[in-house]
Formats: structure tokens, C-alpha cells, sequence
């Protein structure tokens, strides 16, 4: 295992180790405190328990295969991507927290990706939300004033992410 690859392994483990429980309790909240969601629970169980083995899994399959890690690391965001989105559709009406999923997909993307990439994610996201919210009806009223909040939000702290990293880099000549 080269350098690189050594260090492409080690973001992921973190994001592994900080992300999934984060997601895991996110979920398992909703379910708990969100409004009439008992329906979603077998369903909502199901993915939790194939998105948290998938991450794991790809995890330490990357420590065995490192020469996967640019196959395997899209193969990652885009099943992240499209399962995070699965689970705001569902949740969002019962638990509008959910919206945070959309954080840990974005959070990667601004430190690995390009500035316009992870533009162009963080506008996927918003565009994603506001079809959720929409679709449930929850533009309006206070639901309205926390959908503008979060798009705001994910806006932001891409960009801050993605900055930051940059000045480091610069700063470092990395």
C-alpha cells in the first residue's frame, strides 16, 4: 500500500468511524421522536442495518484491496448519496432532522472534491430538499423558515469545509 492510498483509507475510517453512528442515531431518533413514523420502522431498520454494512464492509475491504479505493470510494458516495435521499423522503415529514444526512454526504465531497463539485453537490442536495418538501407539502408556514435555514446551512458549511481545506493546502504546500 502506497502513501496515498494509505491516506485515502485513513479519511475514510474517519469518516466511517464519525459519520455512519452519527447517521445511525439520526435515524434511530426519527424513529423514536418523530411524529406517527412507527409505519417506517421495519423499513427504516432495514436500510439502516444494509447502509451501516455497506460502509463498514467497503471499509475494511479497502484495508485488504487498496488499489479499489477510487472505484470503491465513488461506489461509496454514490450508494451514501441515493440511500441518504431514500431516508430524507421517508423521514422528512415525521422528523425534518433528517435533513442532516444530506450534511454527511456533503462533508466528504468538500474535502475531497473540487470547489465545483462540491458546488455542484451542495446545489443536488438543496434541489433534493426542496423536492421533499414540496412533495409533503411542508413549504409553507414554520416549515417553510427551517427549509430556507437548511439549504442555507448546507450551502455554507460546504463552502467553509471546502475553503478551509484549501487554505490549509495552500498554507502547507500540500
Amino acid at each position: 500500500m502506497n502513501q496515498v492510498q494509505r491516506q485515502a483509507i485513513e479519511r475514510l475510517e474517519l469518516f466511517t468511524l464519525y459519520l455512519t453512528p452519527f447517521a445511525i442515531i439520526l435515524v434511530s431518533l426519527g424513529l423514536i421522536f418523530g411524529e406517527d413514523s412507527s409505519h417506517l420502522f421495519g423499513i427504516l431498520i432495514a436500510l439502516l442495518v444494509v447502509t451501516s454494512s455497506f460502509n463498514i464492509g467497503t471499509l475494511f475491504y479497502l484495508k485488504k484491496n487498496p488499489s479499489q479505493m477510487d472505484f470503491v470510494g465513488k461506489l461509496r458516495l454514490g450508494f451514501n448519496y441515493a440511500f441518504n435521499i431514500v431516508f430524507v423522503y421517508l423521514l422528512t415529514p415525521y422528523w425534518t432532522h433528517v435533513w442532516m444526512l444530506f450534511l454527511l454526504t456533503l462533508i466528504p465531497i468538500s474535502l475531497l472534491e473540487s470547489q465545483k463539485n462540491t458546488i455542484l453537490h451542495t446545489v443536488i442536495m438543496s434541489l433534493v430538499l426542496l423536492a421533499v418538501y414540496y412533495e409533503h407539502n411542508l413549504l409553507q408556514g414554520v416549515r417553510l423558515g427551517e427549509f430556507v435555514l437548511y439549504v442555507l446551512f448546507l450551502n455554507m458549511i460546504s463552502c467553509v469545509i471546502y475553503k478551509l481545506l484549501d487554505l490549509y493546502r495552500k498554507n502547507s504546500k500540500i
